[in-house]
C-alpha cells in the first residue's frame, strides 16, 4: 500500500520519470538556492535557528552521514561548504551529547 502511495506522489510531481542525473541536477539547483539564501549568516534568518534550519539539517545531515551506495548527493552537499557547516553547527549544538551516551 505504502509503495504505491508513494509511487502515486512521485508521478504526480513529475519525480518518477526522472533519471539519476535529473535528479542530481535538481538537487544541485536546490543546494545552490539554499547556499545562496544561507549566505554567510549563521542560520536563514540571521542568528536565531527556524523550523527552516530544523528542516534543512535533518535532510542534508543524512545526506552527508548515511552510507549511501553513492556518495553523489554528499558530494553534491558538501560543495556548498556553508551548508555543510550549518549541518556540523546544528549537530554539535544539538546531538553531540548524544554520541557521548551512546
Amino acid at each position: 500500500m505504502k509503495k504505491r502511495e508513494i509511487t502515486k506522489l512521485l508521478s504526480s510531481s513529475g519525480w518518477a520519470k526522472k533519471s539519476s542525473e535529473e535528479v542530481y541536477e535538481e538537487v544541485k539547483k536546490c543546494c545552490q538556492m539554499l547556499s545562496d539564501r544561507l549566505g554567510d549568516q549563521m542560520y536563514f534568518f540571521g542568528s536565531k535557528e527556524t523550523e527552516l534550519d530544523a528542516f534543512v539539517f535533518g535532510h542534508l545531515f543524512t545526506v552527508l552521514t548515511t552510507n549511501l551506495p553513492s556518495s553523489q548527493l554528499a558530494e553534491i552537499v558538501q560543495k556548498h561548504g556553508n551548508l555543510a557547516d550549518l549541518c556540523r553547527r546544528i549537530h554539535e549544538e544539538h546531538f553531540k551529547d548524544l554520541q557521548k551516551d551512546s
